[in-house]
């Protein structure tokens, strides 16, 4: 069933952007950071939880490009950008990134973890795969993943930790 849905779909994503298309696309996440920032700075949560929901959905469509080398950046670029937004976005997203071409080469197959849900009903993703998603992501993606990967995704998870760390026993009161 899975091949009959890709043969009918007519994809457009991932075509080549302008330099001008990509420092757009490197940018698009900023403002949504630093507007979370500045409201939960002013004790505004709401506002704070609304522009940190943007944040990390901008955060996963500049990931995308970066997997799929799409963003215009070079070399060590992609790494960096996977690292950044890895710390700022608290999760490894080298191993979103092993899952995610997983995903394209088994979509909606067993082994596609993230389209796993897609045949739950919406409480069941909710209530019971939503809150397993993390850690058996990161989870298969150890488990699949190449060394050169599974370096990278011990290196965000590491810094995630610091940062949790950091946050919540050296900043806490200040």
């Amino acid at each position: 069933m899975a091949e009959a849905v890709q043969k009918n779909v007519e994809w457009r994503d991932l075509v080549g952007m302008s330099r001008w298309e990509s420092a757009q696309e490197l940018l698009i996440s900023l403002p949504w950071l630093l507007a979370s920032l500045a409201f939960a700075y002013w004790d505004w949560y709401i506002f704070a939880l609304g522009a940190s929901f943007m944040f990390f959905m901008t955060g996963l469509r500049q990931v995308h490009d970066i997997f799929h080398n799409a963003l215009g950046l070079r070399g060590w670029g992609n790494y960096l950008g996977l690292y950044l937004l890895s710390c700022l976005m608290l999760g490894s997203m080298h191993s979103v990134k092993v899952n995610h071409l997983r995903h394209h080469r088994y979509c909606l197959q067993p082994e596609d973890i993230e389209g796993r849900c897609a045949t739950m009903k919406w409480w069941q993703v909710i209530f019971f795969f939503g809150p397993i998603y993390p850690i058996l992501h990161h989870y298969n993606a150890l488990k699949d993943c190449s060394k050169h990967d599974r370096h990278w995704i011990f290196i965000e998870m590491a810094s995630n930790f610091l940062i949790l760390f950091l946050v919540f026993f050296v900043f806490k009161n200040r």
